[in-house]
């Protein structure tokens, strides 16, 4: 996965406040 497509889509999940999201986020 791209850096920035992975900051987008951490950002979308925390934007989101989505933990799930986030913490699945965290295993790239």
């Amino acid at each position: 996965m791209d850096l920035r497509e992975g900051l987008q889509l951490w950002l979308f999940a925390t934007t989101q406040g989505s933990d799930m999201q986030m913490r699945r986020l965290w295993f790239w």
